[in-house]
């Protein structure tokens, strides 16, 4: 599988987006990955998308603002919120952060329907749902010296078997057995390098890319 390099699809003063996958870095429709680095408090704008969202908090906060009167949910690291399509939503950050936020399908400006400062958006309006943010606790499915895994959305944490989105963090040079699962899976590498041996040999994957590894591909982390 091709080696990916993330793209800053958004870099200003306190906040960048990296875009591991998705319309602008690989032209992908099924779904988006960007990692978020906050550094200063920042207040997202109003938006009703026609995808659902997933996000993973690593690090810091999320606030998460809903309905009529303003509901905020506060999102700790270690937790995730799904936001469902058709949910009026913004997302502020308090201070620095750092969240893996996903798309299904992809992200597309034309599909977030953000509304302009002061001005509802007619059209997201049109299409909103009565729905509302889902917290989600982190689950460590994988606990080992060397590697945990945490599960922040699928089968042991939200019941969902739509997506599984995981962190995992490696703390020494690991390596596991050979696998061939019946699944996709879109893989973002934030720090560290990973070393997929595959048939045609090994594929290297530095830190800021991705790399999509194709159903039933069989393969060697």
């Amino acid at each position: 599988s091709p080696v990916v390099a993330g793209v800053n699809v958004v870099d200003i003063p306190g906040l960048s987006i990296k875009e591991f996958h998705g319309g602008v870095s690989t032209k992908e429709t099924r779904l988006s990955a960007v990692q978020e680095i906050v550094t200063e408090p920042s207040v997202g704008p109003w938006r009703c998308p026609e995808f659902d969202e997933y996000i993973l908090v690593a690090e810091g906060e999320a606030h998460v603002e809903h309905g009529a009167v303003g509901k905020i949910d506060i999102v700790k690291a270690g937790s995730g919120v799904y936001l469902p399509k058709g949910c009026r939503v913004r997302v502020n950050f308090l201070g620095p952060a750092e969240v893996v936020a996903i798309c299904l399908p992809a992200f597309s400006p034309d599909t977030e329907h953000r509304e302009e400062e002061g001005e509802a958006n007619t059209a997201a309006l049109a299409h909103k749902v009565d729905s509302t943010p889902e917290l989600i606790k982190s689950v460590d499915v994988v606990k080992a010296p060397t590697l945990t895994i945490t599960e922040y959305f699928g089968n042991v944490t939200s019941k969902d078997n739509s997506i599984s989105a995981c962190i995992a963090k490696v703390d020494e040079p690991c390596t596991e057995a050979w696998q061939r699962p019946d699944f996709a899976e879109w893989v973002l590498v934030l720090t560290g390098t990973l070393h997929l041996e595959h048939a045609e040999g090994t594929t290297i994957v530095p830190a800021g890319s991705g790399v999509f590894l194709a159903a039933n591909e069989r393969v060697k982390w």
